[in-house]
């Protein structure tokens, strides 16, 4: 076969559509389609200079053509199956309200950055939110406006928050905030900021929608993150139990002799 295309004997066969002295140029596109039109090129040109007789130039034609056919229909299908891939994998984690983690998204992430604190003894707080009078609100003014409260809530968690912090919404008017290593006061100052300025908002003010906030505070993280979510849980209770609209910090100290 390789004299009849006019390769000597000595000639690897398949150096015709794969030359290994240029396979390595195919990696150095990191994007699918470019890689494989690139590789296509690369591989046919190269085998159609050191073709020793031109007679058969058709075949590098159509060989270019089908190959590039391949590489295109395989690497749009490969793009495709991973783009909803990528969407499934958001549905399950992401509350398409808000935008923020759900409850099984937060649970994964809060667990692993914990138990990166607990190893390298730093602290770690936790807040728990629920809204005052949301649900009458909710009744009174419509869906669509507690749709538009919730998410403005998303927003303002996110202004005030750093990017290592895990916020999520975990029920109808309930979110949980996760802050690694940050000092007690830090933690405190920036729910405050948080707290005034959604009860200041006049889309807050019509509704008469507050924020009941209780946060625990660390300085040796626990265990698991249950335990925290249960301490500022009951935290928020104390609150709206009470005055409301305001935030309860409870800080937990190591005991003395506790390694």
């Amino acid at each position: 076969m390789g004299r009849l295309l006019g390769r000597t004997g000595d000639s690897d066969f398949s150096a015709l559509f794969f030359p290994p002295d240029d396979q390595c140029l195919v990696y150095r596109s990191s994007q699918p389609i470019p890689s494989a039109i690139f590789a296509v090129i690369v591989w046919n040109t190269v085998a159609a200079f050191q073709e020793e007789s031109h007679s058969y130039s058709y075949i590098w034609a159509i060989n270019f053509l089908i190959q590039s056919i391949t590489f295109i229909g395989i690497s749009l299908l490969v793009s495709q199956f991973r783009s909803r891939l990528f969407k499934e994998y958001q549905l399950g984690r992401i509350d398409p309200l808000t935008g923020l983690a759900n409850m099984r998204s937060f649970y994964e992430q809060a667990n692993t950055t914990l138990a990166l604190c607990r190893r390298h003894q730093r602290p770690a707080s936790l807040a728990y939110i629920d809204l005052d009078n949301f649900k009458i609100a909710n009744d009174r003014f419509g869906h669509k406006q507690g749709d538009m409260l919730l998410r403005e809530v998303a927003q303002l968690l996110d202004s005030y928050l750093r990017k290592s912090d895990i916020s999520a919404r975990i029920g109808g008017d309930e979110f949980v905030i996760f802050l690694p290593e940050t000092d007690p006061d830090g933690v405190f100052n920036a729910l405050e900021r948080f707290r005034a300025h959604l009860s200041q908002s006049p889309q807050f003010q019509v509704c008469s929608v507050t924020a009941s906030i209780g946060v625990v505070s660390y300085w040796r993280s626990p265990d698991s993150i249950y335990e925290l979510i249960n301490a500022a849980d009951d935290l928020m209770y104390t609150v709206k139990s009470s005055t409301k609209n305001r935030v309860y910090l409870q800080v937990i100290k190591p005991e003395i002799g506790e390694a």
